[in-house]
């Protein structure tokens, strides 16, 4: 689709881009509500010491500013379950959810029909926040809205991990006192950036042995980050 193509370039961007927090997170769901055609969506991000979750970037813009910094339990709606049980799920038939918290729908003065809530996992089943799109803006979620919604979840869960690491680093340097904060967060920086860009070019191959097929040309997609490439191969 129109909006699987558009995901590849954007992904990319911000796997090699390696921007704040905050950058990451309006990046990494604009991709995701585009993807699937989507009214919008929410990022929530896990304080693990208060066990709440957190609205920590929302689409559209507007409703950022209603939304951003409230919290709930990490255990309360939809949200909390997939959160806890740290599985995704598709809801088409909100109208009749228990589970639906319908407040937050009179605070944005928006009716939510549909949800895919996805749990962002770093290390299998260290759960750091959940991605969430709203409202498909065309019938209901499928199917294949979820999958490829998981793809560029488990990608962007280590994109926001390394995005926090490289600022806790910073912050911890600048904290010491002797000016080094901002070297600390450039070196981090390109050292995510070369992974984020692949696996550096392999050692020339001896005379004798044969070369091998490109990879382009076994699996039909280019070396490129991981999201990229599974969302194009999904999407033929």
């Amino acid at each position: 689709s129109c909006a699987a193509l558009r995901s590849r370039s954007s992904m990319t961007s911000v796997l090699s881009s390696n921007p704040s927090v905050d950058g990451s997170l309006k990046s990494i769901l604009g991709v995701c509500v585009d993807l699937v055609d989507a009214e919008g969506g929410t990022i929530y991000l896990h304080d693990p010491v208060r066990r709440l979750l957190e609205f920590s970037y929302v689409l559209p813009p507007e409703m950022n500013e209603h939304l951003r910094g409230q919290t709930f339990p990490d255990t309360q709606g939809i949200t909390g379950a997939a959160f806890t049980s740290r599985k995704s799920r598709i809801d088409n038939e909100l109208a009749s959810s228990r589970e639906h918290d319908a407040r937050y729908d009179a605070v944005t003065k928006r009716t939510t029909r549909s949800l895919i809530t996805v749990p962002l996992l770093v290390g299998g089943d260290d759960a750091l926040g959940v991605l969430q799109v709203i409202n498909k803006r065309n019938g209901g979620f499928s199917e294949s809205d979820l999958k490829l919604l998981e793809i560029v979840a488990s990608v962007s869960a280590m994109v926001i991990h390394n995005s926090q690491l490289a600022e806790q680093a910073k912050k911890a340097a600048e904290h010491a006192g002797d000016g080094t904060g901002e070297q600390v967060s450039a070196v981090f920086r390109e050292i995510l950036g070369l992974a984020a860009k692949g696996r550096p070019k392999p050692l020339a191959k001896p005379a004798d042995e044969a070369p091998r097929e490109p990879r382009e040309a076994r699996h039909g997609f280019s070396e490129r980050g991981s999201v990229a490439r599974a969302v194009s191969h999904l999407s033929q």
